[in-house]
């Protein structure tokens, strides 16, 4: 099996080039013989945890892993510098991805030979490819705005992989549509030049390949970027806030903590100190809520109430989100924040993402549960508008896409695959792809996973 991960890849643009005979190899050889599927991401939608539902058949709260960058407040309330006590995954912190993700099992691990190209997960794989290249070549395509090496790398190592090696997975993400969209928007032609990249590639390997399972895959969209907020600074105003990389404030009272830069987790210290989760009331009561869903920028807010609820919070109403004997719950008051316009009591997992397309955040009550699932999940968790992103100082080179935040543009992604899957779905989860493959493969699916398998 070889799944290439196309990070950036919006479903929009992916199906439009596809119509318009800019992708001939993809449609020829995976999309004709074989399934093109819309997909929903995980919340964040962003690079690194979304990568999990993918990998592990599971949500990123479900593994404790709520984005690119966390605080955990139980080891925080102890210290502040203990090894998994705040993250960063967009540095050196990178590194420790793979120990974080703990004792799940990952696809690396059901193949006796596997291999990872250029992915922060590799958890279990056997064979870790290019990764000196990485190292250096990674930072210098980033700073100076040239992913071309890269993208020679992956062609290089990927047709050496399918030539040489006739059995086991091998799992090569490709960044440049990504990066490209970062620098100047999803739209750029270096943009689209990327996904043309892709399908020479494919043209390429296919010889090889003879009966493997090739799949290509998106971890999330991306929205043009037009103006920043300083939620940092916004949120500094109120309580001494540390974030990244400016994390060594002596004596914080909050941490802000963006992924993607279109959703961030918040962290408050409360009258009980850093261990306890700060609840809605409590931030409402300070003025906190109010003063964030006031901004333009943001979209929405969300938080736990004392009753345990997920309140949604927008400028001209509140949703609150409950979940029983697998079974969703919904109900709001003024305007609906998420724009169900209905009350929902006791909806399946599989029915409310079908409801969710008719508004514009896709699976928002599945995706909001699972990311306040995780401990290390923030008080408060902020998803921006499409057009603005959360981070006005510190991202070097300055973004002009934006992911991460729960909507449309950056939660709906492409997947396909080269053998035909009898599905009637309008829209699956990329969390059912982990399964799905496993029975492709003929390997035992685990329990408890969040996705399903689609045969």
């Amino acid at each position: 099996m070889v799944f290439l991960l196309l990070d950036g890849a919006r479903w929009d643009i992916f199906n439009q080039l596809l119509k318009q005979n800019h992708l001939p190899a993809i449609k020829k050889y995976i999309v004709n013989p074989g399934t093109l599927l819309k997909g929903v991401t995980c919340f964040p939608s962003t690079t690194g945890p979304a990568y999990l539902p993918y990998l592990c058949g599971l949500f990123p709260g479900t593994m404790n892993i709520p984005g690119v960058r966390w605080l955990d407040k139980k080891k925080f309330s102890k210290s502040r510098f203990a090894q998994k006590a705040i993250r960063s995954y967009m540095g050196y912190d990178a590194f420790l991805f793979d120990q974080d993700i703990g004792n799940f099992l990952t696809l690396f691990d059901f193949f006796d030979l596997s291999a990872s190209l250029f992915s922060c997960v590799s958890k279990g794989s056997k064979i870790r490819l290019a990764k000196k290249e990485k190292i250096f070549f990674y930072p210098l395509a980033h700073y100076f705005h040239n992913w071309d090496r890269i993208n020679k790398i992956v062609y290089r190592e990927v047709k050496k992989w399918v030539k040489n090696t006739q059995e086991g997975f091998l799992f090569a993400v490709i960044s440049s549509i990504d990066a490209y969209s970062h620098l100047y928007s999803p739209f750029h032609d270096k943009t689209l030049k990327s996904y043309i990249f892709v399908d020479k590639l494919v043209e390429r390997i296919v010889p090889y390949l003879k009966d493997s399972l090739l799949i290509l895959a998106s971890d999330h969209g991306l929205s043009p970027t037009k103006k920043h907020l300083d939620l940092a600074g916004i949120i500094n105003n109120y309580k001494r806030c540390i974030y990244y990389p400016l994390i060594f404030k002596p004596k914080p009272e909050a941490a802000e903590m963006v992924s993607g830069n279109g959703m961030s987790h918040l962290y408050f210290k409360n009258n009980r100190g850093w261990e306890e989760r700060t609840f809605w009331e409590e931030l409402k009561d300070e003025g906190i809520i109010k003063t964030l869903i006031k901004q333009q920028a943001i979209d929405f807010v969300a938080g736990l109430n004392k009753k345990g609820e997920i309140v949604v919070g927008k400028i001209d109403g509140e949703g609150y989100i409950s979940y029983k004997q697998n079974k969703f719950y919904y109900s709001f008051v003024g305007k609906d924040p998420l724009g169900y316009n209905e009350r929902i009591n006791g909806v399946s997992n599989k029915e409310i993402l079908l409801k969710s397309l008719k508004t514009p955040y896709p699976d928002s009550l599945v995706q909001l549960a699972q990311i306040f699932k995780a401990k290390r999940c923030g008080d408060l968790v902020i998803s921006a508008k499409e057009g603005f992103d959360l981070r006005a100082h510190w991202e070097i080179p300055e973004h002009h896409g934006t992911h991460g935040a729960l909507v449309a543009d950056q939660m709906l992604v492409p997947i396909a695959l080269n053998v035909k899957i009898n599905t009637n779905e309008e829209i699956i989860r990329t969390v059912d792809i982990f399964p799905t493959i496993l029975k492709l493969c003929d390997k035992k699916i685990p329990e408890d996973l969040d996705g399903k398998s689609l045969i």
